[in-house]
């Protein structure tokens, strides 16, 4: 894990950049579901512009945890190896989940267990004891996480001494800034335009997921700079 307070250049210019994205963005489909429904259907509908993003976002997340995870491996710290190559592969998998791998990799028809679903797909999240919880809960996961975590470690010494004994990594502040943000404006004021509309039914959380996945992006950078910059500074103190 990168030491505490460890910003990478270009980290916090890249979260006010994304925050500005993130209002106008909100904004601007919060106003196109009431005067072009269409168009906000477009945006938020499966396969489009944000999944995407989120498909691309989750693939280069993932791959930056696995390099961190080796440069980890090759110091034999394992701790540090197994909580960079879990959410390596969980980002992996999320980025399947996206494109919906059942089908458009395996070619699977939707069989009627999973044909119920909003979506018509063949995913884990999909599947009808989960779906829409799946989806809550690692909504609520990143949250605490990414937001809830830091800051408690942050106020609390306690909190933070036992942060460093798991060997926990953590995002950046302003990537915690950036999430929390997120979390408020798609839960408070962009959900209640979305209510307020009327039309073809929408699944607008399309638009937080991909503003976290960005997130996750960052977050990855980060660390791989951080690992990056140690080996660098080993190699030369050879």
């Amino acid at each position: 894990m990168s030491p505490r307070g460890f910003v990478a250049r270009g980290i916090n210019e890249s979260c006010i950049s994304l925050f500005i994205l993130l209002v106008i963005s909100m904004v601007a489909v919060g106003i196109a579901f009431y005067v072009d429904r269409p168009l906000s259907v477009y945006i938020l509908q499966e396969n489009g512009p944000l999944e995407v993003i989120g498909f691309a976002s989750c693939v280069v997340s993932a791959g930056l945890f696995a390099w961190v995870a080796r440069y980890y491996a090759r110091k034999s710290e394992w701790v540090s190896v197994a909580w960079f190559a879990a959410m390596s592969v969980a980002l992996f998998l999320c980025a399947m989940e996206e494109i919906s791998w059942g089908q458009q990799i395996f070619k699977w028809a939707t069989p009627d267990y999973f044909a119920g679903n909003m979506q018509g797909e063949t995913n884990i999240h999909n599947m009808p004891m989960v779906h829409g919880r799946l989806q809550e809960a690692c909504i609520e996961l990143v949250f605490v996480y990414f937001v809830i975590v830091p800051v408690l470690g942050r106020f609390s010494n306690t909190v933070m001494r036992l942060i460093e004994k798991v060997k926990l990594p953590l995002p950046p502040f302003s990537v915690s800034a950036l999430v929390g943000a997120c979390f408020v404006l798609a839960n408070g004021p962009f959900a209640f335009s979305y209510y307020f509309s009327q039309g073809t039914p929408i699944n607008y959380g399309e638009m937080q997921e991909a503003f976290y996945q960005l997130c996750f992006v960052l977050f990855s950078y980060n660390e791989r700079a951080w690992a990056n910059a140690a080996s660098t500074s080993a190699v030369q103190l050879k």
